[in-house]
């Protein structure tokens, strides 16, 4: 295995959110995604027409603090209850059918970059900032990184960030950005 992958599973799943944190969003940074249809290519295309976030709040917000980001799949609530297993609020950015071509253009993690910011705010202001916000993304690699990018290290919660492994059942804790180091 190569010793910059993760342990787990052997893919670099941590790397691109370590990557991200380190990088922040103070310096400029063009950050593309792989384009697979027609031919696999790192371009920008056009963007698409009528594309939009969704963001779905939680109606109770005295759990846990969990963010789903359910961008190029979906994550059922069950699959982060069989981990957290205890009541959380669960916070989603998704969209009206998550896929995992969906990046076509730079606008859209702008725009993404941009929801996440005031949303981590938002939960900060409800759960307090010493709070662990849990995160269960099923996101494309550029989105991983802006994830990481926002996450500002001396104002923002720590994010325990989850990776779904097969192998292990399911999701499992792949790091913590933030925190005691």
């Amino acid at each position: 295995r190569n010793p910059r992958h993760c342990s787990v599973c052997g893919d670099p799943c941590q790397e691109v959110w370590k990557l991200g944190a380190l990088l922040t969003d103070i310096p400029a940074a063009d950050v593309y995604q792989l384009q697979r249809e027609p031919e696999p290519k790192w371009v920008w295309l056009d963007y698409p027409e009528g594309f939009e976030h969704v963001v779905e709040r939680p109606v109770d917000k005295t759990g846990v603090p969990v963010l789903n980001l359910s961008l190029s799949g979906s994550i059922d609530s069950a699959r982060i209850a069989a981990v957290i297993q205890e009541p959380f609020s669960e916070w989603k950015i998704t969209l009206p059918r998550p896929n995992n071509d969906y990046v076509k253009h730079r606008r859209q993690l702008q725009e993404f970059r941009e929801l996440l910011r005031g949303l981590m705010d938002e939960i900060k202001l409800i759960h307090g900032q010493k709070q662990i916000l849990h995160v269960f993304p099923a996101a494309p690699v550029s989105v991983n990184l802006e994830v990481g990018r926002v996450r500002m290290p001396k104002a923002d919660m720590v994010m325990r960030i989850y990776d779904e492994n097969n192998e292990h059942g399911g999701f499992i804790h792949a790091l913590d950005l933030g925190g005691p180091t």
